[in-house]
């Protein structure tokens, strides 16, 4: 027994046993974080299939120290030692004729269990999963007296992992393998919850599902028996064992193996994985290999040295995100759509992994023939990148952005995001044999960004559109040598089609005629530098196609409204909390924007997307007619662009000193123009999610809380009534209802008041009977009708 050369499980746990000293670490496979679950499907998923098919599958080496073969050995010298001596006594005895009973030597029973057992060095991970192996097929096939063997295989590292094995040895537990094993298995009666806490005993909870899992899928039911026989009988799952008797065992050796480096990082996994197939497959020359090998360490890494932020101390997962992004943009412009949308499948769900950025991207099943067809190109990226890194620092800002992009570790990725940094990609890919073009890639991306940053994109058919028409564009350039400009000049937009709108499209061509028209491009005062800087502000985002239009082409003009115009649209006009802007603009007309079904909008400063932006102030300053109101703004004498919170201020008291707030609410209701309520009361502004107003009989505001009447809304001239002349009387309330046939009121005591629209005319009813109690046409006598009841209220 003990030179027996021991290569399975079931030899080592019935011929001597297994224990995990104390001072070994927990067992991992289950763990659930990083890449560990994937690495745990792929070994037990191995491990299996060896079994089920009968496939020897070799485990490496697993070593360590058999205890107690020396106490063996004494206790065998001893007794062969005494055996011979009292062979001696009775050969004597027989010659002086004395008689001696037969005595036989027995060895004394060690009540501690086994007294030899492997303690392993290396192996522990595996011989944990071979033992739960051998507990789900023996638990599966009702073997109970067998399980008991299975004892043989203990931890040391804490007592609740020894007794949780206890547990699931015992001939009086048993499981119905049902939905989750693991959840039958906690929610047992002889389970502690406190083992819980014990890092082994959860992995091994999760490996045993792992196992369940996979034969669960089974369409036909497995064959255990067989399983068994190849466990225990057939050496399907074997290793090399190596007894290390010659050496010396000590703690410190244990803490050594246990603590000897950190984890490997998923690109230290992944590059690995590549070197290899790279090497043993020939996913790329080896001519070629030669020259980029020695480049993955030095040059490559050295571009995300150079691009991460000073806060950044590690570039592994930037490197690994490189490659699944170039990878992404390939899967979706080659996977089929259906109803605009992704066909289901494999691709589409590699797709959404890297989308939703998923911890256990499983690289080994996920880069096959695609990825190797695409090596070479992803390559020639990365040589392409490392090769002009110092122009591209300088003139190149873009591509700073582009490789900080590959920073993002946790969140999901933004398709707007993808589709922007696929702009660099494919221009790269397009120009990887010749020379860095500074002015060539500076013009290429300003359009691009253009176009992207004016489109809308919410399905995977206009995803994977963009990519397609954005490699359409460089394939183009590149096949018929042309610049950005010249590709313009090249395309009609009427007959060009694309994902990217038309009226874009044409902005592009119109601006790339104006720069092109003067030899000078690179004077502050060039069509080039005007565009440019009009096109950088941050609400416009390259879309001022509206300044163009109001300037007639003209360059005075357009360099007078960009001045006058852009200051406009920074934050601290859009969202100051007297809301000049939208008060001014009110004084020159109702710039209100119009939402369909008699909805009107404000506009509210969100310019996160396009479609918000055109939603919003894009779409008043793109509306031709609307835009004249701007027009007629910031043309006016107090309009002073150095000083646009105070000129704006200036406007509106021009407009309310000439039209006093007595002589807006003598007007009939019919006359009334709802837009100018704001002008009076800022506070207005403050109502609803949207700023939307509807209306009814075309000139009656009703604000709405959300998108819909659906949710609740106020009655405009209720709550101007309440903000301007009884803000501070609590016995008067602007009472906002839901549903549209309901009328919002004004609520006095038990009298409300509300606008009947089709009528023209305020109504007020007692509250209790519904009586009509008065009736009224203009809007000073609703007011001085509820300034009479409130003052009823409170005199004694």
């Amino acid at each position: 027994m003990l030179d027996h050369q021991y290569s399975t499980f079931w030899e080592i746990v019935t011929g001597i046993g297994i224990e995990i000293p104390a001072i070994q670490r927990d067992y991992a496979q289950g763990r659930d974080s990083g890449r560990i679950p994937v690495i745990r499907r792929k070994f037990i998923t191995a491990l299996l299939s060896a079994l089920e098919n009968s496939s020897p599958l070799r485990l490496d080496f697993v070593y360590g120290k058999i205890y107690g073969e020396k106490n063996e050995e004494e206790i065998r010298k001893n007794t062969s030692a005494i055996t011979s001596l009292l062979k001696s006594i009775r050969d004597y005895a027989d010659s002086i004729d004395l008689i001696v009973p037969e005595t036989g030597v027995t060895t004394k029973s060690n009540d501690n269990g086994q007294s030899v057992f492997l303690i392993p060095l290396d192996g522990q991970q595996r011989l944990t999963a071979l033992f739960l192996i051998h507990w789900f097929v023996l638990s599966k096939l009702g073997n109970r007296d067998q399980l008991g063997l299975l004892k043989r295989f203990r931890y040391k590292t804490r007592k609740s992992t020894e007794l949780f094995i206890e547990m699931l040895c015992s001939k009086d537990v048993k499981f119905l393998f049902e939905d989750s094993l693991k959840e039958e298995i906690v929610n047992h009666e002889t389970f502690s919850n406190t083992w819980l806490d014990d890092p082994t005993v959860k992995s091994m909870l999760n490996v045993l599902e792992e196992i369940h899992r996979y034969f669960k899928k089974k369409t036909e039911l497995p064959d255990y028996q067989l399983i068994w026989n190849n466990l225990t009988g057939q050496e399907i799952l074997h290793f090399d064992f190596l007894n290390l008797k010659n050496f010396s065992l000590s703690d410190d050796l244990y803490v050594k193996m246990n603590a000897r480096g950190k984890e490997l990082s998923e690109f230290e996994n992944f590059k690995a994985w590549l070197f290899g197939k790279i090497e043993h497959e020939k996913w790329v020359s080896e001519e070629r290999w030669e020259k980029d090998s020695l480049k993955f360490d030095v040059e490559w890494n050295d571009l995300f040295w150079t691009y991460k932020k000073e806060t950044v101390f590690e570039i592994d997962m930037a490197y690994f995100n490189f490659f699944k992004i170039v990878y992404v943009t390939d899967l979706v412009l080659k996977t089929d759509l259906v109803n605009s949308a992704f066909k289901e499948g494999k691709n589409r769900e590699v797709i959404e992994d890297i989308m939703n950025n998923t911890a256990d991207f499983d690289f080994e099943m996920i880069y096959q023939n695609d990825f190797k067809d695409k090596l070479g190109c992803y390559f020639d990226v990365l040589n392409y990148c490392s090769e002009n890194i110092f122009e591209m620092e300088d003139y190149g800002g873009e591509v700073s952005g582009f490789f900080r992009f590959l920073f993002n570790n946790t969140s999901k990725i933004a398709w707007t995001d993808l589709i922007k940094n696929y702009s660099i990609i494919a221009f790269i890919e397009a120009n990887s044999d010749s020379a860095f073009d500074k002015d060539h890639f500076n013009e290429y991306y300003r359009v691009l960004s253009n176009l992207y940053n004016n489109q809308t994109f919410d399905s995977p058919q206009l995803y994977k559109n963009a990519l397609r028409d954005i490699k359409k564009i460089n394939r183009y350039i590149k096949e018929h040598n042309r610049n950005t400009h010249q590709w313009l000049s090249d395309v009609n937009a009427n007959t060009f089609i694309s994902v990217f709108t038309k009226d874009q499209i044409e902005e592009e061509i119109l601006k790339s005629e104006l720069i092109n028209s003067e030899s000078d491009k690179t004077s502050e005062d060039s069509w080039n530098a005007l565009i440019r800087k009009a096109e950088a502000h941050p609400y416009f985002k390259g879309k001022i196609g509206f300044l163009l239009k109001m300037s007639n082409n003209d360059k005075d003009l357009f360099r007078t409204y960009s001045k006058k115009i852009e200051p406009l649209f920074e934050n601290d006009i859009l969202n100051n909390k007297d809301y000049l802007l939208q008060r001014a603009l009110l004084t020159f007309g109702n710039y209100f924007g119009s939402k369909g079904r008699g909805k009107r909008s404000f506009f509210k400063n969100d310019g996160e997307t396009y479609r918000s932006r055109r939603e919003n102030w894009l779409g008043f300053l793109t509306d031709s007619k609307k835009n004249q109101i701007l027009i007629s703004l910031v043309d006016d004498p107090l309009y002073d662009d150095s000083d646009i919170k105070n000129s704006l201020q200036l406007i509106i008291d021009r407009y309310i000193r000439q039209n006093p707030e007595t002589t807006y609410i003598s007007q009939k209701l019919s006359d009334l123009k709802y837009h100018q309520l704001y002008i009076y009361c800022k506070k207005l502004f403050k109502y609803g999610d949207y700023g939307f107003i509807r209306l009814a009989n075309e000139k009656y505001g009703y604000q709405l809380n959300a998108s819909t009447t659906g949710g609740y809304f106020n009655d405009l001239l209720c709550e101007y009534m309440k903000f301007t002349y009884f803000h501070d009387n609590d016995a008067v309330l602007s009472r906002r209802t839901k549903g549209w046939e309901n009328s919002p009121s004004i609520l006095v005591g038990n009298e409300s008041l509300k606008l009947v629209p089709y009528e023209d005319v305020f109504i007020a009813e007692d509250e209790e009977t519904g009586n009509e109690t008065g009736r009224f046409q203009s809007f000073d006598e609703v007011i001085d009708y509820i300034k009479k009841i409130s003052l009823a209220m409170v005199e004694p």
